[in-house]
């Protein structure tokens, strides 16, 4: 029976709400046996209700759902606890549900939610504290202590003081990291005003020592939940630290992973929104690989729009020194040069090398398509620097039109590196208005 209502709730999804009360009564009847492999049934069903209706078919059934989960976490079959923790996290969920982009909660704590927030803490945070448990419950446990915390962190007093000490120790241990680093990220970028504040510093250099690992999901994860902690805590009481967070960043700025570098990016952007103290140690750090990943080909999609970011928010936070506009765009421009005359010069010696034939056409052509597309990357970069610096981003504008009126009266030479850089760049800022 179990078995059929879960089928049928995972193909119907919210298609099944007017057959709420008889799908979570079933999952609840099941808890109340003495069977724990029908527990565990009753458990998953419950969970993908969770997951599948919405909030206000769930609140009806609010109070026998969250006793008999409540009793299932302090059970004795880990496998049983396990997915008890995981039907908690769900209820967070669906308590205090947020809009798609998680920004803030759909609707007001309905009165059946407040009243069963105690008990949800109380379920979990025992499993939480323990450490001599098997891996599975361990991770559940991490994993619904921070959905609680984002969900109903500023409604439980002392929460925050109580869970994130732990969460802290959990990094310290190979085998919780990941699910640590995914618990951080989701009380971080929680709508509700959670006191972090005091707690962020010494988290934010353990996150990032966590950036030397060989695990590139160990990394992911660390630098997602960086993201999280400095785009809502950065202030001054962590200026301090941000030398080695971003000293450890800068490694992931690199055009061989560029979804890590999406990431790192972002790390970086939310440093310099931090304020003036962190814009040295991003010009240290990060700068001279984000020049590099400019003139890179094989940055492109959300990784280039970041990078772009990068250097808006360098010109309008910074705006001095190399974060000026001219002295920006002239690392730019340098760095395009250095790469299109380094691959112009191997393509040609390949040539040579090779002799003439199919292959070394085909392979004349994929360089010219690099190239081409390092050199609209390179023009990208430049016009997010020209729209960032307004008035003081003139003179650059005069540099691209010179070249491209040398490019345009031609005087029998070919076009050099910077003309045609010059003109795709125009071409850019015309697109960017």
């Amino acid at each position: 029976m179990l078995d059929v209502l879960l089928s049928l709730q995972r193909a119907a999804g919210a298609g099944l709400a007017s057959s709420a009360a008889l799908t979570i009564g079933a999952g609840v009847s099941a808890l109340g046996t003495d069977n724990s492999q029908v527990q565990l049934d009753g458990l998953r069903l419950l969970t993908t209700c969770m997951e599948m209706m919405d909030s206000a078919d769930v609140l009806p059934h609010l109070g026998p759902v969250v006793e008999h989960v409540s009793v299932c976490c302090a059970g004795e079959w880990y496998r049983l606890v396990a997915e008890a923790l995981r039907t908690a996290g769900r209820l967070a969920l669906v308590l205090r549900p947020m809009t798609e982009d998680g920004s803030a909660f759909r609707d007001d704590v309905p009165p059946p939610a407040a009243a069963v927030v105690n008990r949800l803490f109380d379920a979990v945070l025992p499993r939480l504290r323990e450490v001599d448990i098997d891996q599975e419950v361990k991770e559940s446990a991490i994993t619904a202590s921070g959905l609680l915390l984002a969900c109903m962190g500023d409604l439980k007093a002392g929460a925050v003081d109580e869970i994130l000490p732990i969460l802290e120790e959990r990094l310290d241990n190979e085998v919780t990291r990941t699910a640590t680093l995914r618990a951080l990220t989701f009380a971080s970028t929680s709508p509700a005003a959670l006191p972090l504040q005091k707690h962020v510093p010494a988290v934010l250099q353990k996150v990032a020592a966590l950036l030397r690992q060989k695990s590139r999901q160990v990394r992911q994860s660390s630098l997602a939940a960086l993201d999280a902690l400095l785009s809502r805590y950065a202030d001054a009481s962590v200026a301090e630290g941000l030398r080695s967070v971003l000293e450890s960043t800068a490694t992931m700025v690199d055009a061989t992973d560029a979804y890590l570098a999406q990431l790192a990016l972002r790390v970086a952007v939310d440093a310099l929104r931090s304020g003036k103290a962190a814009v040295a140690h991003v010009e240290t750090h990060i700068l001279p690989r984000a020049l590099v990943l400019a003139a890179s080909p094989l940055v492109q999609g959300s990784a280039l729009r970041s990078l772009r970011t990068f250097f808006e928010t360098a010109v309008e936070m910074g705006g001095e020194g190399k974060f000026a506009p001219r002295a920006l765009a002239d690392g730019i421009v340098a760095q395009a040069i250095a790469v299109s005359a380094g691959s112009a010069g191997g393509g040609s010696a390949g040539a040579a090398a090779s002799g003439a034939g199919g292959d070394v056409a085909d392979d004349g052509e994929q360089a010219g398509s690099l190239k081409s597309q390092a050199l609209s990357n390179s023009a990208r970069c430049l016009a997010s620097v020209v729209k960032a610096g307004k008035k003081e981003a003139k003179p650059i504008l005069s540099q691209f039109a010179a070249d491209a009126d040398a490019l345009a009266s031609g005087g029998g030479g070919g076009a050099t590196h910077a003309q045609l850089l010059s003109l795709t760049a125009l071409g850019e800022c015309g697109a960017n208005g």
